[in-house]
């Protein structure tokens, strides 16, 4: 029991310094996108599994909504891996129960990419700040996952690197998209 504690520590840690360490080579502009030409679909799967026994584990559901035709875009797949990451590991965070989801939507024009949740959802006032470093929202004392309130601030940042964007749709209660 003590060495399971002492080990989670030391991930816990582990990715406090990783995000930290990605946040300042963000900022420092020493972060460079090896893009590639990859499914988008391939991605989402890949991710997706990763995460289906932590869902699970919650008494959540996990549901994707791809087409079924794959869609290939230029990007760099580790940092798409890990904006997917970001994305989940917080819906994963903040739902209870329900169901996580993500959806991928080709529109030619541009190809939209959703996580959304049946959470506790973030109130309207909170969303401004939501993607600014260290914001946390809902924070509880005691036991549970904690994080740096870095995830976001580094998925937008690495979304707008890719010369996308990312938003947010909440409502307090009901879940966050």
């Amino acid at each position: 029991k003590i060495l399971v504690t002492a080990r989670d520590n030391i991930d816990r840690l582990a990715r406090i310094i990783n995000e930290l360490l990605d946040i300042s080579k963000i900022e420092s502009g020493r972060v460079t996108l090896k893009r590639g030409q990859v499914d988008i679909l391939d991605i989402v799967k890949r991710t997706v599994f990763s995460f289906e026994g932590k869902i699970k584990e919650h008494g959540l559901k996990i549901k994707t909504n791809l087409p079924a035709k794959g869609i290939d875009v230029y990007v760099d797949e580790d940092k798409v891996i890990q904006i997917f990451t970001n994305l989940l590991g917080n819906a994963l965070k903040f739902t209870r129960k329900g169901f996580i989801e993500v959806s991928v939507v080709d529109s030619k024009e541009v190809v939209e990419c959703s996580v959304s949740d049946t959470g506790s959802g973030i109130a309207n006032e909170d969303i401004p700040k939501l993607f600014s470093k260290f914001q946390q929202f809902g924070r509880t004392a005691g036991a549970g996952e904690k994080g740096t309130g870095l995830g976001l601030s580094i998925a937008k940042s690495l979304v707008e690197m890719h010369k996308g964007s990312i938003n947010v749709e909440s409502k307090v209660g009901t879940g966050t998209k």
